[in-house]
Protein backbone atom coordinates (compact mmCIF):
# COMPACT_ATOMS: atom_id res chain seq x y z
CA UNK A 1 0.00 0.00 0.00
CA UNK A 2 1.37 3.93 -1.04
CA UNK A 3 2.43 5.69 1.47
CA UNK A 4 2.70 9.77 1.86
CA UNK A 5 6.39 11.03 2.99
CA UNK A 6 7.27 14.28 4.07
CA UNK A 7 10.70 15.70 3.86
CA UNK A 8 12.50 19.19 4.61
CA UNK A 9 15.45 19.88 1.94
CA UNK A 10 17.73 22.98 2.37
CA UNK A 11 19.71 25.16 0.12
CA UNK A 12 22.86 27.11 1.54
CA UNK A 13 24.72 29.91 -1.31
CA UNK A 14 27.89 29.01 -2.12
CA UNK A 15 29.18 31.95 -3.90
CA UNK A 16 26.41 32.65 -7.09
CA UNK A 17 25.42 29.05 -6.52
CA UNK A 18 22.45 27.94 -4.41
CA UNK A 19 23.38 24.13 -3.07
CA UNK A 20 20.95 21.22 -1.96
CA UNK A 21 21.85 19.72 1.16
CA UNK A 22 20.28 15.91 1.98
CA UNK A 23 16.54 16.67 2.57
CA UNK A 24 15.33 15.53 6.34
CA UNK A 25 12.27 13.26 6.73
CA UNK A 26 9.30 14.21 9.03
CA UNK A 27 6.55 12.70 10.87
CA UNK A 28 3.92 14.50 8.79
CA UNK A 29 3.00 17.93 7.20
CA UNK A 30 3.25 20.49 9.90
CA UNK A 31 6.16 18.92 11.21
CA UNK A 32 7.82 19.85 7.63
CA UNK A 33 6.72 22.87 7.74
CA UNK A 34 7.94 24.13 11.48
CA UNK A 35 11.49 22.08 10.39
CA UNK A 36 11.92 24.15 7.08
CA UNK A 37 10.84 27.29 8.84
CA UNK A 38 13.38 26.47 11.77
CA UNK A 39 15.90 25.72 9.87
CA UNK A 40 15.80 28.35 7.16
CA UNK A 41 17.13 30.83 9.32
CA UNK A 42 20.80 29.36 9.35
CA UNK A 43 19.99 28.70 5.47
CA UNK A 44 19.02 30.83 2.21
CA UNK A 45 15.93 28.59 2.12
CA UNK A 46 14.07 25.72 2.53
CA UNK A 47 11.59 23.46 0.26
CA UNK A 48 9.16 21.23 2.26
CA UNK A 49 7.56 18.51 -0.44
CA UNK A 50 5.63 15.35 -0.17
CA UNK A 51 5.66 12.21 -2.19
CA UNK A 52 4.20 8.47 -2.63
CA UNK A 53 6.00 5.89 -1.41
CA UNK A 54 5.74 2.54 -2.64
CA UNK A 55 6.86 -0.97 -0.68
CA UNK A 56 10.51 -0.40 -1.10
CA UNK A 57 10.73 2.84 -0.09
CA UNK A 58 10.84 4.85 -3.67
CA UNK A 59 9.27 7.57 -4.44
CA UNK A 60 6.23 8.77 -7.00
CA UNK A 61 4.36 11.61 -7.63
CA UNK A 62 6.34 14.07 -5.76
CA UNK A 63 4.29 17.33 -4.98
CA UNK A 64 6.23 20.97 -3.56
CA UNK A 65 4.11 22.15 -0.36
CA UNK A 66 6.15 25.07 0.57
CA UNK A 67 9.00 27.25 -0.55
CA UNK A 68 10.86 29.47 2.07
CA UNK A 69 13.57 31.85 1.17
CA UNK A 70 15.88 31.05 -1.68
CA UNK A 71 14.96 28.12 -3.61
CA UNK A 72 15.60 27.42 -7.69
CA UNK A 73 12.79 27.83 -9.34
CA UNK A 74 14.06 24.70 -11.62
CA UNK A 75 13.87 22.36 -8.18
CA UNK A 76 12.33 19.62 -8.55
CA UNK A 77 12.35 16.65 -6.08
CA UNK A 78 13.20 12.80 -7.27
CA UNK A 79 9.89 11.38 -8.52
CA UNK A 80 7.89 14.63 -9.32
CA UNK A 81 6.79 14.61 -12.76
CA UNK A 82 9.66 16.42 -14.74
CA UNK A 83 12.49 13.79 -12.70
Amino acid sequence: MPDTRYFVRLFERRGRDLVAARPVEASDTLAAIGEALRRAQEAAGAVVYACTADERGDCSDTEIIIRIGEVPDTYLPAGSARD
